[in-house]
């Protein structure tokens, strides 16, 4: 329906209780990202001024108030779910970015204390009835397991390879897979009374997985390729000034949150 057009066109559809899921459910996360990137600058002034960890302090503790405390107090809908409210898990991951260009580490690599991590955020998810810890572990655990992955000097082999190239289009697969899944329980609805649920989803579900991989493959191709081809268009045509501009000066050492030509030596990371 064209009531629904005008919110997700904005961008705004996450503001709006009737309209977060109304179109497509995963658009959500396109109104999301669009409104994060647009508070950003206060992100990077934050992180500026007070440096990299207590930036992120105070980022987590506006997203908490964003996401427990305005509804309580009832605050309307679309303040509560501003993009503030995803600011915890947004600025984790600046702050991991941030310490990777610092040549630093957030966390301690070893096993036990991801198995710890990880144990933690079963719990949370799992057994944990206090919102607050259901909430803060999975990122915290999936930073964890981040930064593992930035800091590995693992040669790239077969395995990386292919899922690099799942990864490039898990974006479209990600957008289109809640339409088809819609189609197909509707269809088994209607036409599958009659059969087993091993002869109704096992063909389904095969013939849904062949038709996202030709529906990413294709949008990757005609919509990402050429929208990555632009920015970096944009960025050739940009004066080039990063070379004489220093990083950030923060409260507790300089952080790097923007591209410049002086990086740390990565070649060996993957």
């Amino acid at each position: 329906q064209l009531k629904h057009l005008a919110p997700h066109l904005i961008l705004g559809n996450t503001l709006f209780s009737s309209e977060t899921f109304s179109v497509n459910p995963s658009f959500w996360s396109v109104a999301v990202e669009w409104q994060l990137y647009l508070v950003y600058p206060l992100v990077l002034m934050l992180f500026s001024r007070l440096g990299a960890t207590r930036g992120f302090l105070i980022a987590a503790a506006i997203g908490l108030l964003f996401r427990f405390t305005l509804q309580s107090w009832g605050a309307p809908y679309w303040i509560s779910h501003l993009p503030f409210r995803w600011w915890y898990e947004w600025t984790l991951g600046v702050l991991i970015a941030a310490s990777w260009s610092e040549g630093r580490r957030l966390f301690f690599p070893n096993m036990f204390f991801g198995l710890l991590l990880g144990s933690a955020t079963v719990f949370a998810v799992m057994g944990s009835h206090d919102r607050v810890f259901q909430w803060i572990m999975p990122p915290f655990f999936f930073a964890f397991l981040v930064e593992i992955c930035v800091w590995s000097a693992r040669p790239v082999g077969w395995f990386e390879r292919g899922v690099g190239l799942l990864g490039i289009c898990s974006y479209s697969f990600y957008l289109w897979h809640q339409p088809l899944l819609n189609a197909a329980v509707s269809f088994v609805a209607h036409h599958g009374g009659y059969l087993s649920a091993f002869e109704i989803w096992i063909p389904l579900c095969a013939a849904i997985l062949a038709g996202l991989t030709l529906i990413s493959a294709a949008f990757y191709q005609l919509t990402e390729k050429p929208s990555i081809a632009l920015g970096q268009w944009l960025a050739r045509r940009k004066p080039r000034r990063v070379e004489s501009s220093a990083p950030f000066e923060t409260a507790d050492g300089a952080v790097d949150l923007l591209p410049t030509a002086a990086k740390p030596d990565r070649k060996s990371v993957v």
